[in-house]
């Protein structure tokens, strides 16, 4: 019994690591595809800049073109930053800090070769900055330094790197809400019930064993694979798709109860013709979505310890019962 409930365990999770990464693919291909990194990391600049001309980012409303306000665009248009932009007028993705600080200065005080900046060169242009809560900052970052330009260098970096934790914040929950749709919408169009799978798994031995050793074997083929990072080249997201219509294919090939073909559409009309076998499959596809939002690497880990338990020794109902001597 405990064997058979350990091999529904192993079956189960394969399939939400499997269907994770297909969600996870998708998700990046349809945000790389919309830009939302640039959008936050406007809006993340637009609050560090405190520029009063910013306009709020609706990040749901797909087709609002994103506009940097004019602190931002100026910024941008540094030489250092404009380089990472994929398009001539464009804005990067992303900006280290390595890149921004320097940038920074020149926006302060432009740089002159002929004369070396000091401190009361940028204070000199710091007091005559309009956007007073900017002005506030700055001047906040260069009382902390003293009497030392590498002090305040080091105040600004500390600035940026804690707005950019925010954005990153930001980000990873729109990120995961973005996931959690995504998954449900795909769960449903693709049918996969958790309710139904768990079902067939108890009574079908010959397609848990299945699924218990395609598991097995996957990974040990895949063991590092769940937990690279997410490429943001066009050579990259052409993998991911790849690699998401594989795991989708392998997912129709273990025979599992999913999908809409003829058996699966006959199942569905024949067993969910009450409320609450309706609600039953609502229940499922929600199990679904919700697994699949946790992310791959944390299935694929999960996987590997149940795997590593089963390995440990055959279960208990298994063992062959000891035999009394004579």
């Amino acid at each position: 019994m405990l064997g058979a409930i350990l091999d529904v365990a192993i079956a189960l999770v394969f399939v939400f690591g499997l269907f994770s990464v297909v969600v996870s693919a998708l998700n990046e291909i349809w945000l790389s595809f919309m830009d939302k990194r640039a959008d936050f990391l406007v809006e993340g600049l637009a609050e560090l800049l405190q520029d009063p001309r910013r306009t709020p980012v609706n990040h749901w409303n797909w087709f609002q073109k994103k506009k940097p306000s004019p602190a931002v665009a100026h910024l941008c248009e540094h030489g250092l930053i404009n380089a990472l932009s994929r398009t001539k007028k464009g804005i990067p993705s992303y900006i280290a800090v390595e890149s921004f600080v320097p940038a920074m200065l020149d926006l302060i005080k432009p740089a002159d070769p002929a004369i070396d900046r000091t401190l009361a060169n940028f204070r000199e242009s710091i007091d005559k900055i309009q956007n007073t809560q900017l002005k506030q900052s700055l001047t906040a970052i260069l009382d902390g330094a003293g009497n030392d330009l590498h002090q305040f260098k080091a105040g600004i970096c500390a600035w940026y790197d804690r707005t950019m934790d925010r954005v990153s914040g930001w980000y990873k929950r729109y990120v995961q809400m973005w996931l959690l749709y995504l998954a449900l919408f795909l769960s449903i169009s693709a049918n996969v019930d958790t309710v139904h799978i768990v079902h067939e798994l108890s009574l079908d031995p010959q397609l848990r064993a299945a699924l218990v050793k395609e598991a097995t074997a996957y990974s040990e083929k895949h063991a590092q694979e769940a937990g690279a990072p997410a490429p943001s080249d066009a050579s990259g997201l052409a993998q991911l798709l790849t690699k998401s219509q594989a795991k989708l294919a392998t997912l129709y090939q273990l025979r599992l109860p999913i999908g809409w073909d003829a058996q699966q559409r006959a199942y569905f009309y024949d067993q969910h013709t009450r409320w609450d076998h309706v609600l039953t499959a609502i229940v499922g596809w929600f199990i679904t979505a919700l697994a699949a939002s946790l992310g791959a690497p944390f299935w694929f880990d999960l996987l590997q310890r149940f795997i590593n338990i089963r390995a440990a020794g055959r279960a208990p109902d298994e063992k062959e019962l000891p035999t009394k001597k004579p």
